[in-house]
């Protein structure tokens, strides 16, 4: 058998297609890892948009919102002569004032802090519950079971649950007609269970398929969650939000860049 190439070569060859070989691959490997970081860095400023569009939202259905409530209970115009008619509309006209202030400073005390504790989210939503039902003369029973844990999974999260949970409060306020609202918070190894419920004459088909429903619908189930509502001895509207999904948001939010 007659080698195309005397021995001592061979081995050369061999060591060059070995090389050749290997370079190639760091080559491939090198534009893998430039993919993956562009695609990192798509993902982050998709995040960035994310967040800045639930902070937008935040601010219009929040703040907005009470400035709009504020307006139209300042415009109202009656002949009640009455100085305790006048006396509840100004408690009324204050009391939103107040929450809009307390709002604001929550987002502001958040997006600076980059994060939100449970200790805080609950504080907030107790002083809420509590303004908001004192003029109604409605009760408020709150409870809390469970493990807290120290930090929210994410900061939009808990804005978003914050958000959905007030919206609920404010739809038994209106429409409940109720002496009682319920508010119980069950902390879960894997998530947690949101409940507000009334003893109210519960809800008509529009509060049901209103906005107000539609957004917390959509809050919840952003949040990887489910939103159920039971009518039975009154209204429970019920939040079941699984901690796995929303910890994908943990680390990312006021830290992306475009």
């Amino acid at each position: 058998l007659t080698l195309p190439f005397p021995p001592q070569q061979l081995g050369l060859i061999g060591l060059v297609i070995g090389y050749t070989c290997f370079f190639i691959s760091m080559a491939d490997r090198v534009r893998q890892m430039r993919l993956e970081r562009e695609q990192e860095r798509l993902a982050a400023r998709d995040r960035y948009f994310q967040s800045i569009q639930h902070i937008t939202r935040d601010l219009h259905d929040g703040i907005g919102g009470m400035m709009a409530n504020i307006g139209a209970t300042a415009a109202l115009r009656s002949d009640e002569d009455d100085p305790r008619h006048w006396n509840r509309l100004l408690e009324e006209v204050e009391n939103l004032a107040v929450e809009a202030s307390s709002e604001i400073r929550v987002l502001m005390n958040t997006l600076e802090s980059h994060e939100m504790s449970w200790a805080n989210w609950l504080r907030d939503l107790a002083l809420f519950a509590e303004r908001s039902l004192k003029p109604f003369g409605i009760q408020l029973d709150w409870e809390r079971t469970g493990t807290i844990p120290d930090v929210m999974p994410s900061l939009m999260g808990g804005l978003s649950l914050m958000r959905a949970t007030k919206e609920a409060i404010n739809n038994a306020i209106r429409h409940a007609q109720a002496s009682t609202i319920r508010i119980a918070l069950d902390f879960q190894t894997d998530g947690v269970l949101v409940a507000v419920a009334d003893n109210g004459i519960g809800m008509g088909t529009s509060v049901r398929k209103g906005r107000g429903m539609g957004n917390m619908r959509r809050r919840v189930e952003e949040l990887g969650g489910v939103m159920e509502i039971n009518q039975s001895k009154g209204t429970t509207v019920r939040f079941r939000i699984p901690f796995a999904k929303w910890k994908e948001q943990a680390g990312t939010e006021g830290k992306a860049s475009l």
